[in-house]
């Protein structure tokens, strides 16, 4: 009833009438495939697997085997049988006793593994079968795997993903140029379903497609296009559609990031500002508590360094080594004030050019008038 429903009246009563029904040829897709060329299936392609069916009906033989051996000789037989003690233990012993005692044995054991059997006669153990993992048919069925994969042109090492572009150059070459074909049919059929959805909805067609198959280990290709890039040969755009990258989509990223990049610079410049601010204010606090107490320490500090002054230089490095030892903060305002007057007593070179690339000429000495030049 739910197939009746959905279906259009049209198709229901041709089918009454016993009639063709004529379908438009935009609403038909035909995706083809290659087919023998010798055998005429009226338009019907035949599968790949058709030409391997020998190998397929092969593989499922020894995976029949395999199960067959899995079932009956993967588990051993274990037999429990009294010893030999140079007589025979069918007249030496009743074997019913020793089966009995055997079993409880075994029952106790499992119930405790520490349980030990104290027996009479010695007991020997053996085991029946076991040897399937010997009989297992595992490298005929992945040789059987790998020859059906290398007629469909397909690499094992693709499928299990250890595939790699040094050991299967050759077999990646191969699938690619089998999956270009594929990906331009695939291709062909979502442009025809994006047309026909769109004319039943009303709306405009969108662009749906694929992208390309490519080969993103090809190093040497992209190595390649890295070189002509930088000789600017190629576009940029070019390199990076051979490096699987939207380039439209790097650029908006780089854009972005130098925007992120101002913004933070600005943000650590306020909060920079902020924090000195913030600093001064909290040392002109804590230096309102102890003015006092500065004012006269710098004032000692700059009396000590005025006595300094005018010492040898041999005096002035044995007082301030003393009192690096006895107070190190003193030491180093008195050195930096020392050093303030010297450079302050030192009087300003006076030069002046004596004419362009010429050498400068000496001031006059005070009380002498220059010479009048000879002409």
């Amino acid at each position: 009833m739910l197939y009746l429903s959905t279906t259009p009246w049209s198709f229901i009563e041709a089918a009454l009438q016993n009639k063709d029904y004529k379908f438009d040829n935009s609403k038909i897709y035909h995706m083809k495939a290659p087919s023998l060329a010798t055998v005429d299936l009226n338009g019907i392609a035949v599968p790949p697997l058709i030409s391997l069916f020998g190998l397929i009906f092969y593989q499922a033989t020894l995976r029949k085997a395999n199960e067959s051996i899995a079932a009956e000789y993967m588990t051993p037989l274990r037999v429990v049988y009294p010893g030999s003690t140079g007589s025979d233990p069918a007249v030496a012993m009743s074997l019913g006793n020793f089966k009995s005692r055997m079993e409880q044995a075994i029952s106790k054991h499992k119930r405790d593994r520490n349980h030990v059997l104290v027996a009479p006669v010695p007991v020997g153990y053996g085991t029946i079968s076991g040897e399937g993992k010997a009989l297992l048919v595992n490298a005929e069925i992945r040789e059987a795997e790998e020859t059906m994969l290398l007629s469909l042109g397909v690499s094992r090492e693709l499928l299990s993903g250890t595939t790699n572009w040094t050991s299967s150059t050759v077999g990646l070459r191969l699938m690619q140029s089998s999956m270009d074909s594929y990906v331009g049919q695939m291709n062909e059929l979502l442009e025809w379903l994006g047309t026909q959805m769109a004319d039943y909805i009303g709306l405009e067609q969108a662009g749906v497609r694929l992208e390309d198959f490519k080969l993103i280990d090809d190093t040497v290709m992209q190595q390649l296009w890295a070189n002509l890039a930088a000789q600017d040969k190629v576009s940029m755009s070019g390199l990076f559609e051979v490096l699987g990258m939207d380039y439209k989509k790097e650029l908006e990223r780089k854009k972005q990031d130098h925007i992120d990049q101002q913004v933070a610079e600005v943000e650590a410049a306020i909060e920079s500002k902020k924090a000195r601010v913030t600093a001064a204010m909290r040392l002109s606090a804590d230096a309102d508590e102890s003015t006092s107490e500065y004012v006269e320490f710098v004032q000692q500090c700059l009396l000590e360094a005025e006595d300094l002054v005018g010492q040898p230089p041999e005096m002035v490095q044995l007082v301030m080594a003393k009192l690096e030892v006895e107070d190190p903060a003193k030491a180093l305002v008195i050195s930096e004030l020392i050093a303030n007057m010297q450079a302050a007593a030192e009087p300003a070179p006076e030069d002046s050019a004596g004419g362009p690339g010429g050498p400068p000429t000496k001031a006059p000495s005070a009380g002498k008038k220059p010479s009048p030049s000879k002409d």
